[in-house]
């Protein structure tokens, strides 16, 4: 099941790569109808889709039902803070600019979590 919810926030770092692209061809092209606008918006607004559901997925699943201080030693808690942590800014940070680095960033903050729930 933990695996599946990695996945789960794989496909959804994926989606936001291609709304992303989206919205930087149609900025390319020089596009400026409202066609063309109303395109770049729900590019947009998917995005924040698929980046929130990955921040309810962290909060609501892993921070509150896997990552138990109880189980681990004081550095494994730690570690595994900062992993999901880092996951939980990068997708905000996607609801904040439209930039690829900010993508990149949260596919390397879900890249270095994945060890943790196998696969």
């Amino acid at each position: 099941m933990d695996a599946f919810r990695i996945e789960g926030m794989v496909e959804d770092a994926t989606l936001i790569r291609k709304a992303l692209v989206k919205c930087a061809n149609l900025h390319a092209s020089g596009d400026r109808t409202l066609t063309a606008s109303l395109q770049v918006a729900s590019s947009h607004r998917r995005m924040e889709e698929h980046a929130q559901k990955i921040v309810t997925t962290m909060a609501d699943y892993f921070l509150a039902q896997k990552v138990r201080k109880a189980d681990r030693s004081e550095e494994e808690y730690k570690v595994l803070l900062v992993l999901h942590h880092a996951v939980m800014v990068a997708a905000e940070k996607i609801k904040q600019c439209a930039e690829f680095g900010a993508v990149d960033a949260l596919d390397a903050a879900i890249h270095a979590l994945k060890p943790v729930y196998g696969k």
